[in-house]
C-alpha cells in the first residue's frame, strides 16, 4: 500500500494539448505578421528589376542610335539583339522610336502581387530618362 501512495506517474516527455495549441497559435501570429512584409519585399524586388532592365535597355538603345542614327523598335526577346542588353526573365519590356527621333520604353513585371501586375516604368529620351 505504501508503494501505491508514494508512486506518482512519471511524465513520458510528451507535450500536452495546451502546449501544442499555444505553439500553433504563436506560429499563426508570426505568419500573419511576416506574410504581408514578405510579399511587399518580393514586389519591390520585381519593380527594381523592371527599372534596371529599362535603364539598361535605354543605354543599349542609345548605343545603337550612336552607330545607326535611328532607334531600334523591339519588344521582349527582340530586344536581346541589341548589343550589351540582357532582359531579366520576369520583366516585360518594349521600346519604340517614334519616327526615329526619340525613344520611349515601358517595362513592368508580370509576377507582381496576385491582384496587380506591378508598377509600370516608362523611359522617354526627350524628357530626360525615367518617368514616374
Amino acid at each position: 500500500m505504501k508503494r501505491l501512495l508514494n508512486h506518482s506517474p512519471k511524465r513520458q516527455g510528451a507535450f500536452s494539448l495546451i502546449e501544442l495549441l499555444l505553439v500553433i497559435a504563436l506560429f499563426g501570429i508570426l505568419a500573419a505578421i511576416a506574410g504581408p512584409r514578405y510579399i511587399s519585399y518580393k514586389q519591390s524586388a520585381y519593380d527594381s528589376r523592371s527599372q534596371l532592365d529599362l535603364r539598361n535597355g535605354a543605354a543599349a538603345e542609345e548605343a545603337y542610335f550612336a552607330d545607326n542614327e535611328i532607334y531600334f523598335d523591339c519588344e521582349n526577346d527582340e530586344c536581346l539583339s541589341m548589343a550589351g542588353f540582357q532582359r531579366s526573365n520576369a520583366v516585360e519590356i518594349e521600346f519604340s522610336s517614334n519616327s526615329g527621333t526619340h525613344l520611349t520604353g515601358t517595362a513592368y513585371s508580370p509576377l507582381g502581387n496576385r491582384n496587380t501586375l506591378g508598377a509600370a516604368y516608362r523611359w522617354n529620351s526627350q524628357s530626360g530618362g525615367m518617368q514616374p
